[in-house]
């Protein structure tokens, strides 16, 4: 898989409320890049654990993504890169926000639609 399949995996998974499945698509993603020696690769995925674990806010990660190194991983699949970034935060902010997600801890409890 490349990173824009794994991140759509993600994205989906979070949004639906699936944490479990979420924080798993990012831990085989980071074991896989690990073994191949992509080190921006696990570094973006780092930077998404880091804000769900609240070590980075919104702005931070987006300026963290933002950068050119990471440019490449999305190359191929994303034609506007920037826009992209910005929607995947959103994203990842709506969901921490409405789900109570805090890696490594999740209290699905917080919203009543999830079972």
């Amino acid at each position: 898989m490349n990173m824009y399949e794994i991140l759509t995996n993600f994205e989906m998974s979070i949004l639906m409320g699936d944490v479990d499945r979420s924080y798993k698509i990012l831990d085989n993603a980071k074991e896989h890049y690990l073994k191949r020696g992509r080190d921006n690769n696990v570094a973006f995925i780092d930077n998404i654990i880091k804000f769900l674990q609240s070590e980075l806010n919104a702005q931070e990660l987006e300026n963290e993504l933002l950068q050119k190194k990471y440019r490449r991983l999305l190359l191929d699949d994303v034609s506007d890169y920037e826009d992209y970034i910005k929607s995947l935060v959103y994203y990842l902010e709506y969901s921490v926000s409405r789900y109570n997600i805090r890696y490594p801890y999740f209290d699905s409890k917080r919203a009543n639609d999830v079972i």
